[in-house]
């Protein structure tokens, strides 16, 4: 078996034979192409199981790698080098769904029993979550990156990346386009959030929806506003000096 995969596809049969439950969670229509290198994988472990999954991960060849800066809680990245494709192998782990802004990650969706319950097989026996859950983080994620201004530039840069994923999702949804509530998320919430999103409300619209989103969010909020706003900006001047001039590295 460890012959004819990739580093990336034969870690998830390791992980798949000892039972360690985890899914991929987010960016699912890229996963043909990261398994070989190209995107990273987003995967959510459960907590219970990071260890074993940590040990495995380390048996085939992947590193834990840090930044003294740059870091978020209950988020790790794993990198391995793929010999036969030549290319590194980028795991984003997640033992809580800590999302949100981009360059902030200020909210703790406490969903992960959920999205990892609802996790099946794709084609190449990889667990990814459902079609209908991803439909529902996918809104969510959208509306509170869109309600805040480097979000919105953000949005509006990676368009064709959204599309390509929204795209994937209403090819694999069993019924039609349709989001699955989620644990104690308003449903009324999210199906407005769908009807702006399929209907093409205007980018105004759109961006108060996602400030009330964030206001029905704020008890998952990881920072006060003050706080909020200062990392907001610092880490964004940080990533720009740091890509400018300073150069600093994971570790």
């Amino acid at each position: 078996m460890k012959n004819s995969l990739n580093l990336a596809e034969n870690l998830f049969h390791t992980l798949n034979k000892e039972s360690v439950r985890y899914c991929v969670w987010k960016n699912v229509n890229e996963l043909p192409t990261a398994t070989m290198g190209a995107e990273d994988i987003d995967i959510l472990v459960k907590k219970e199981d990071f260890n074993s999954f940590c040990s495995i991960v380390e048996s085939h060849g992947f590193r834990i790698a840090s930044s003294n800066v740059l870091t978020y809680p209950f988020v790790y990245h794993f990198y391995g080098y793929d010999y036969h494709l030549d290319k590194i192998i980028h795991l984003h782990i997640f033992t809580r769904m800590i999302t949100g802004e981009s360059h902030l990650k200020n909210y703790h969706l406490p969903y992960e029993k959920t999205v990892i319950n609802s996790a099946r097989k794709n084609e190449n026996g990889i667990y990814v979550s459902s079609p209908e859950i991803l439909y529902t983080l996918f809104l969510i994620r959208y509306y509170i990156k869109i309600s805040c201004f480097p979000g919105f530039l953000l949005i509006k840069a990676k368009k064709n990346d959204i599309k390509n994923e929204l795209d994937w999702i209403f090819k694999n949804l069993q019924e039609n386009e349709i989001c699955t509530p989620i644990n104690d998320f308003s449903n009324k919430l999210l199906l407005l959030m769908q009807t702006y999103y399929k209907n093409e409300y205007s980018i105004f619209r759109k961006i108060l929806l996602g400030v009330r989103v964030r206001l029905y969010l704020r008890a998952r909020n990881r920072y006060s506003f003050i706080v909020g706003l200062f990392l907001r900006y610092y880490q964004i001047g940080y990533r720009i000096l740091n890509k400018l001039i300073i150069k600093h590295k994971k570790r």
